[in-house]
């Protein structure tokens, strides 16, 4: 179990037009981001943890799905296909 500090946070929005498996894919893909994301900033020593307080140096705040915004680019361009994940027989 994650007992860490939180580091970064996501949104993913839900719609109920689109099927389940599609929204845990795209929350997958969002875990995915985050991973490389944050293995970056701990490789580039820009964590910080200061009492409960976690900074990351030179974050930008300005995405609506991460906070803060992913800056490295093999984290921003990372996609996986939808269709792997669907139980189709194509």
């Amino acid at each position: 179990m994650d007992e860490g500090k939180i580091i970064l946070q996501t949104i993913c929005p839900w719609d109920a037009n689109q099927p389940a498996d599609f929204t845990r894919h795209r929350l997958f893909v969002q875990q995915c981001q985050s991973l490389l994301q944050v293995a970056r900033w701990l490789y580039e020593q820009r964590i910080s943890v200061d009492g409960h307080r976690v900074m990351i140096q030179n974050a930008c705040y300005d995405s609506q799905e991460f906070s803060p915004a992913l800056d490295y680019l093999e984290a921003v361009q990372y996609s996986h296909p939808y269709s792997v994940f669907k139980n189709d027989t194509t």
